[in-house]
């Protein structure tokens, strides 16, 4: 299992099927880190089988997303 993963994920019609929780001001153990919250049963992201509750998102699309809000 490696530490870091790349995951591609193909919007559906209800989005990626995951929330998110964090962030620079969440007041959370690791200020500036957005983690998965939930991922949606038969969603994309729980359906690559890779992704976990608590995973750290690092970037999306290609833009860093340690230090931001998860607004």
């Amino acid at each position: 299992h490696k530490a870091t993963f790349e995951v591609c994920l193909l919007k559906g019609s209800r989005g990626l099927g995951l929330s998110v929780t964090g962030g620079v001001d969440s007041g959370e153990q690791w200020p500036g880190l957005i983690r998965i919250k939930r991922l949606f049963p038969h969603q994309p992201a729980w359906q690559t089988g890779q992704l976990s509750q608590g995973d750290v998102l690092l970037a999306a699309n290609g833009v860093p997303l340690v230090g931001l809000t998860n607004y």
